[in-house]
C-alpha cells in the first residue's frame, strides 16, 4: 500500500511541477503583451447594407413599368397560369405584391389576399418565372427598389 501511495504522490508532484512550469513560461508572455499598446483598428463594415429601402409607388418620381405596359403583365400571367380542376363555377381574386429591383428583376413575391384553391401559389410560381422585363422605378433620377401590387381575378367555369 505504501508503494502505491508513493507512486500516486510522485504522479501528483509531476503534474504540479508541470503546471507550475507552464504558468512560469506563460507569465512573462502575458506581462509583455500587457505592456504593448493596443493596436488601432480601422472601422470596417462587415456586412454591406443589403436591405435598401423599398419605395411605394406613391413616393417615386417615376413608376416602374413592365415592357409592353400593364396589359402585358396580365397577359403573361393568364397565358402561363395552370388552373387546377375544380368541380364548380368560382371566381378567385388574388392580390399579390412583389419588389422590383434596380436591375428590373422581381423578388419577395407574396400573396396579400385571396388565392384560394391553390391559385395564389400558382400565381406566385408564374411570377417567379416572369422575365426581367421591368424598367425599375426612379427616385431623384436613380433606379430604386419599389413594391408593386397587382390583383388578378380568375373565373373558373366547370
Amino acid at each position: 500500500m505504501t508503494l502505491k501511495k508513493n507512486s500516486l504522490l510522485n504522479a501528483l508532484n509531476k503534474k504540479t511541477i508541470i503546471a507550475i512550469a507552464c504558468t512560469g513560461i506563460l507569465y512573462p508572455v502575458n506581462i509583455t503583451a500587457a505592456k504593448q499598446p493596443f493596436p488601432k483598428f480601422k472601422q470596417v463594415k462587415l456586412f454591406q447594407e443589403q436591405e435598401e429601402k423599398i419605395y411605394s409607388l406613391k413616393k417615386l418620381d417615376k413608376k416602374p413599368q413592365f415592357v409592353g405596359g400593364e396589359s402585358k403583365i396580365y397577359e403573361y400571367i393568364y397565358n402561363n397560369l395552370s388552373i387546377p380542376e375544380i368541380n364548380k363555377d368560382i371566381t378567385v381574386k388574388t392580390k399579390m405584391s412583389f419588389v422590383i429591383e434596380k436591375d428590373g428583376s422581381i423578388t419577395n413575391i407574396t400573396i396579400e389576399k385571396g388565392g384560394e384553391y391553390g391559385i395564389g401559389e400558382e400565381a406566385v410560381r408564374v411570377l417567379k418565372k416572369m422575365p426581367s422585363e421591368w424598367i425599375p422605378g426612379q427616385k431623384n433620377g436613380k433606379a430604386v427598389r419599389s413594391r408593386f401590387i397587382i390583383t388578378a381575378t380568375i373565373k373558373i367555369s366547370n
